[in-house]
């Protein structure tokens, strides 16, 4: 009764076609939509100071409390510390904005193994002020490309946006770091914005197995675009 959705799908991707063509010979219906994904590549003669210049503030605060750190985490020990930080860190932020937890035990353990794995490059970065975790991200890399992922943050000082600090110290460092660029994945955020320089659009595929499904859901898409 629910549609079979396939995406997001990048916009070099043949898949929506090779779908099109598909529904076509099997007599489906399908409808395709967009929604738009931020991104950051290196651009010659892009000045990232400049560009974070704003995040400065917030850094040379966290810099008059103590030592400022950045660790990129390689090993299972760290790991190991790392993530037991990092999964109370967003844990904590979860409760606070009313929102269930999402790293249960079974996420835990997801992550544990992927990072275990080797057919997967996990990359996880912290911002430290003292040995304090301020911030931690941990995101997939793909083709050199780090995928956003959660990031997390200390509650008590998200007025001075920790993780924009960590993200973007991330960016300004990305050659260091074996990155080719930063794919903020899909959504349209104030802070994926400003981290970004490039946008497209990601593509969503549904298709419907009866007639009438398909109709019922285009006549939604009209009703919220004409109240949009």
């Amino acid at each position: 009764r629910r549609p079979l959705e396939v995406g997001w799908l990048d916009p070099a991707s043949d898949t929506p076609a090779l779908l099109a063509a598909v529904c076509r010979e099997l007599g489906l219906r399908h409808t395709a939509w967009q929604h738009p994904c931020f991104r950051w590549f290196p651009v010659a003669g892009e000045n990232l100071q400049k560009k974070f210049s704003r995040v400065k503030t917030h850094l040379n605060y966290f810099k008059r409390q103590g030592d400022v750190a950045f660790e990129v985490v390689t090993d299972r020990a760290a790991w190991t510390r790392f993530a037991g930080e990092f999964t109370r860190q967003h844990s904590l932020r979860q409760l606070q904005a009313g929102r269930p937890l999402s790293f249960d035990p079974r996420k835990q353990a997801l992550y544990d193994a992927v990072f275990d794995s080797p057919d997967v490059q996990l990359h996880a970065a912290s911002f430290r002020v003292d040995g304090r975790m301020i911030s931690g991200h941990v995101g997939l890399v793909w083709r050199d490309v780090l995928m956003l992922g959660a990031p997390s943050i200390s509650v008590e000082d998200e007025q001075r946006s920790p993780a924009l600090i960590l993200l973007t110290w991330i960016i300004q460092n990305a050659a260091q770091l074996g990155l080719a660029g930063f794919d903020l994945t899909i959504g349209d955020s104030d802070f994926k914005r400003r981290l970004s320089n490039q946008r497209v659009e990601l593509t969503m595929v549904e298709i419907y197995a009866r007639r009438r499904d398909y109709l019922a859901a285009r006549a939604r898409a009209r009703v919220v675009a004409a109240a949009k």
